[in-house]
């Protein structure tokens, strides 16, 4: 009788310790698959954080839409100081950033209203008739890129300094 009781509850023990393994294994697959959830999202967003890279090539005087709401115009260039002169049009915001003398390899930083960028307008070859270059853009919102940063909002910028540009 009391070895009884003792195998009675030393099965009761085992039922407890297999209930507790059962429960134990669901929760840690359940883990598991919340674990790779969380990477994909991860994967996922660090993706959308990409920036995408629009290569172009632009005849003097000619207006071309290098990337979806993004236009493009040189208007001059100089060979011997390797600039270009020009605007970019950028919809639906309605705002004209101009180009004056900026250098090959020196980015023209800018936000579209909406908050996404910052947006990089770089020029790589310059020639008497053309330039070419690539337009990088970063499908982040500017308050998540830039938080709590002021940026002064601009339209034009000035002869030999390019600096970030919010449009408002």
């Amino acid at each position: 009788s009391g070895q009884e009781a003792e195998r009675a509850r030393l099965g009761q023990l085992r039922e407890e310790v297999a209930a507790v393994r059962r429960d134990t294994g669901h929760d840690l697959s359940r883990l598991h698959r919340q674990l790779a959830h969380n990477e994909q999202d991860v994967t996922e967003l660090a993706r959308s954080l990409e920036p995408v890279r629009v290569d172009f090539e632009l005849r003097k005087d000619r207006t071309q839409e290098i990337a979806q709401g993004v236009s493009l115009r040189v208007t001059g260039t100089s060979v011997d100081k390797q600039q270009v002169k020009g605007w970019v049009w950028l919809m639906p915001d309605r705002k004209t950033l101009w180009v004056r003398d900026l250098g090959i390899q020196q980015p023209l930083r800018f936000y579209h209203k909406d908050g996404t960028g910052p947006h990089e307008l770089v020029f790589t070859r310059v020639g008497d008739d053309h330039a070419a270059g690539y337009l990088l853009l970063k499908q982040q919102r500017a308050e998540e890129a830039t938080a709590d940063m002021s940026v002064p909002e601009r339209e034009g910028l000035s002869t030999g300094t390019y600096e970030e540009s919010v449009l408002r």
